[in-house]
């Protein structure tokens, strides 16, 4: 989204610095130059809401994604639970086994 931001100043920018270029160096009359200034503000202007529309309709999209996303992993969030406590008891009762094997192979009594 930061990219996106700095391409709008950036063109806000542009459009400011183009509009001052164009009145310091303009060879028209006055009225032909407010015509032109006119006419650069309008193109400015639909740009501006243009690139705005689309950076709303980015952000709304982004938002409907992290939605999904999130929903998703709410959904699958007991199951994946579930699933690691069953490997977490399978394998502290692997861990007994081996153990239990090690102390009779050892002769160790057990201290439970």
């Amino acid at each position: 989204m930061g990219k996106q931001n700095s391409i709008f100043k950036a063109l806000l920018t542009g459009a400011a610095i183009g509009t001052a270029m164009g009145v310091l160096f303009a060879p028209d009359s006055g009225e032909k130059t407010r015509e032109r200034l006119r006419d650069i503000s309008q193109q400015a202007k639909d740009s501006i809401e243009k690139g705005s529309g689309d950076l709303i309709a980015r952000a709304r999209q982004l938002r409907t994604e992290v939605e999904q996303l999130t929903n998703r992993t709410i959904e699958g969030a007991p199951q994946k639970v579930r699933d690691e406590v069953e490997a977490l008891l399978s394998a502290v009762e692997e861990g007994r086994k081996v153990l239990k094997e090690k102390r009779s192979e050892t002769g160790e009594k057990k201290e439970d």
